[in-house]
């Protein structure tokens, strides 16, 4: 397994790539499973993490988590205060999201058995956006939060983004999250609720008045247009709570995008720019430089993708999907499943 930092084409940091060769452990724990009649199961081991339909159409996705609370469900080792201090210590706060992005790297690949399968990840940031002045010395509502990666230069890195207004109150019990994608906007699911008087919330309510709360890992689910929280549900409620913004790390596939370039195409960007120098003697000539720049470009991009697998979800997923939505007494949710009463 290896491990490198991503920068762009000016040099600047952008994100961690992983890689683990196939054939040298064991499947990891994380697969989102898909199916027929846009049917998908994401487990981690045994358990259940959710149950998703897409529409055929791909614009709507209904979801099913069968939340747990804190306690019970724990995909990572626990972040101790060693951790908060080390990542404290380290000068900028662009080094600090690469020492966490590097920390969670090692918990997600560590044995005996690793979440991550084998095959090429990213770990990418994804931060506050500070509001313009006047409103950006003012403390903001939660709706009014906005969180982006890292600009790349070239567009060379997925641009990962998240709205306030996307972000649940994790101590609420919903289960069912209905996903309208025709929205630019990417959906935030739980898979655990929070108690907020929990002593574990009021910790890192403290590291968020610090402004050292750990960053929220989330996982890029790219059918259903959603992020799913993997590690951090307290630490979350703890900002909601606090109105810090907090820190996001976003885990998803990596593929590397190449085109074969065009000699045809970048000849004429370079006889436009020759003729608009003549005309125009006085043309900007950092903008010419980034037009060629952009022409002759061939790093290509990095593509945030989801990993699943083929499997079959048929009467034992409308079974398990219907039992639940039973039992906890969600019964009106039945038809966005496809289940019939």
């Amino acid at each position: 397994m290896w491990r490198r930092d991503i920068d762009d084409r000016e040099g600047v940091w952008q994100g961690l790539a992983l890689e683990s060769p196939s054939g040298q452990r064991s499947a990891g724990k994380l697969q989102l499973l898909v199916g027929e009649q846009g049917r998908a199961r994401a487990i981690c081991g045994d358990e259940t993490l959710f149950w998703a339909v897409i529409a055929e159409n791909g614009a709507e996705a209904s979801v099913l988590c069968p939340r747990k609370a804190i306690g019970q469900r724990s995909l990572l080792p626990p972040i101790r205060s060693a951790d908060v201090m080390r990542a404290q210590a380290v000068q900028t706060s662009t080094a600090r999201q690469a020492a966490w992005c590097r920390f969670f790297a090692e918990c997600l690949l560590s044995s005996p058995q690793p979440l991550l399968n084998s095959g090429q990840w990213l770990l990418r940031p994804m931060s506050y956006v500070v509001p313009a002045a006047p409103r950006g010395t003012q403390p903001q509502p939660i709706n009014a939060w906005r969180f982006i990666a890292p600009q790349a230069a070239g567009d060379y890195c997925p641009r990962w983004d998240l709205f306030g207004e996307d972000i649940p109150d994790l101590s609420a019990s919903d289960a069912v999250f209905l996903i309208d994608r025709w929205w630019e906007s990417t959906q935030l699911l739980p898979l655990s609720v929070v108690d907020p008087a929990s002593s574990r919330v009021k910790w890192w309510r403290k590291k968020a008045r610090e402004r050292t709360l750990p960053p929220i890992l989330l996982w890029f689910v790219s059918g259903l247009g959603a992020y799913v929280i993997l590690d951090g549900h307290s630490r979350l409620q703890a900002a909601r709570d606090e109105g810090v913004p907090p820190l996001f790390i976003v885990l998803s596939g990596l593929y590397h995008q190449r085109w074969k370039p065009d000699a045809e195409q970048r000849q004429r960007v370079v006889d436009a720019l020759a003729r608009q120098q003549r005309s125009n003697p006085a043309l900007n000539q950092d903008a010419i430089n980034q037009t060629l720049i952009n022409a002759y470009d061939d790093r290509g991009v990095l593509a945030g993708v989801t990993y699943s697998r083929v499997a079959s979800l048929g009467d034992a997923w409308q079974r398990e999907v219907k039992a639940y939505l039973l039992v906890h007494q969600l019964t009106e949710h039945l038809g966005s499943f496809g289940i019939p009463d």
